[in-house]
């Protein structure tokens, strides 16, 4: 049986990479699978070889972040650490207002629509894509959430529900039902949750199930879209390989003072005798040329799976989910800098950080502590064979984790009105 499948993500290529080998994975087995997404989101999709389907205008939240101050609320402060209280539900709402209403609304009415016509079998919505849960209620298809890092929603929900916030009485689930009945569906718990939830990092690093969800677990597979494979890739570093990669969109977004010294940084690394690859942005690369060391080598986008299956010997950088993941499959030690994106725009690097260090994967260093020298110096600490140990063990509890083939079919459970069959348990 054929299943016409709807994958959505808000305008933020980051957050859609994640999905592509699901999407593949259902299209192999038959499915007739569309992206639908704002039009920044095209280029991405379109060179993943999916459909698209453009739904609304392009949301303006990257200009926002440049223009706001920095005293904001982490999310992460909301969601785990901060008093279930008013001070917590206005937070909160300056979270709704701020982002999800800002990257949402621009999208809703045309995903709505769209939905309607080509009336999908099922919808798998991004994370912060509360859009696509409510179009698929609006046209009663089942919806499953794709979380590609921590699950600070869920966490959120369950401090809320353990301490009697009513439903409808926090700014999140208020703006949803009202959204909901615009558009003629009822609120229901899974506007913010998902019928079921798609999770691709082990439960000890992403904070357990989401709970009154089928969860089915889904393997990690690294995407950065097309790329091409140098040919200096190809041969074994002659010492240890540090590859350094700060995340296109916090170097974008966040370029306010607040980073490592990169100059210093790669002359401290030079110093440490490694090798070290930086993959950069262009704009930082041009910065650095001139006085990048000879051990350095700037390279722009190079396919990270590639760049550190191919004796990669740690990688430093900020804590994202998609980096980290990554460094996670292919056994690399990791060494995070979470404080590269302002805690006041943090989402779950910080948790993140805290679960990868506890599994030995990763080491981490942040405030004052995160000098040049410091990080150098931990960089290659991570080179040991201590650490790779560390990382190889939590390598193989993400390889052990159902393949996009096998959610796929688990998918196909859910969306025929069926529990997703438990996976069997890996020896």
């Amino acid at each position: 049986m054929t299943v016409r499948v709807l994958l959505t993500c808000q305008a933020e290529p980051t957050h859609m990479l994640g999905m592509v080998p699901l999407a593949w994975a259902l299209r192999a087995r038959g499915h007739d699978v569309r992206f639908a997404g704002q039009p920044g989101l095209r280029t991405a999709v379109l060179r993943a070889g999916l459909p698209f389907a453009e739904a609304g205008a392009d949301h303006r939240f990257g200009r926002a972040l440049r223009r706001a101050p920095q005293g904001g609320v982490p999310f992460v402060d909301i969601a785990l650490t901060r008093p279930v209280d008013g001070g917590l539900l206005d937070a909160l709402g300056r979270v709704v207002t701020f982002w999800w209403r800002m990257v949402n609304e621009p999208m809703l009415g045309d995903l709505v629509a769209l939905c309607r016509r080509w009336r999908p079998d099922l919808v798998v919505w991004e994370e912060t894509t509360f859009a696509g849960a409510v179009a698929a209620a609006a046209v009663g298809a089942p919806h499953a959430r794709f979380v590609w890092g921590v699950d600070l929603i869920a966490r959120l929900r369950e401090r809320l529900a353990a301490h009697g916030v009513a439903p409808g009485a926090d700014p999140l689930t208020a703006w949803l039902a009202a959204r909901a009945d615009q558009h003629g569906a009822a609120y229901s718990a899974d506007l913010v949750l998902g019928g079921a939830t798609l999770a691709c990092l082990p439960a000890s690093l992403r904070g357990g199930a989401a709970a009154g969800t089928a969860e089915i677990p889904l393997r990690y597979v690294p995407y950065n879209g097309p790329a091409e494979v140098p040919a200096w890739l190809r041969a074994a570093p002659a010492r240890p390989r540090v590859c350094l990669t700060l995340g296109a969109s916090a170097l974008e977004r966040f370029d306010r003072g607040h980073g490592l010294a990169l100059p210093a940084l790669l002359a401290a690394l030079d110093a440490s005798g490694v090798e070290t690859v930086a993959a950069l942005p262009a704009e930082w690369r041009a910065r650095l040329t001139a006085a990048a060391p000879a051990s350095v080598r700037l390279t722009g986008h190079v396919p990270l799976h590639a760049l550190l299956a191919a004796g990669a010997s740690a990688v430093v950088h900020h804590g994202g989910a998609g980096t980290a993941a990554t460094a996670l499959v292919h056994g690399v030690p990791q060494l995070l800098v979470p404080d590269l994106v302002p805690p006041a725009f943090q989402f779950d690097e910080e948790p993140l950080a805290r679960a990868l260090a506890g599994s030995g994967a990763a080491t981490v260093l942040t405030g004052a502590a995160a000098t040049p020298e410091a990080v150098a110096a931990a960089a290659v600490r991570r080179t040991a064979p201590a650490a790779r140990r560390g990382a190889a063990r939590m390598c193989a509890r993400a390889r052990a984790m159902p393949a996009p083939a096998a959610a796929a079919a688990r998918l196909e459970a859910f969306a025929a009105g069926r529990a997703p069959a438990t996976a069997p348990p890996r020896r």
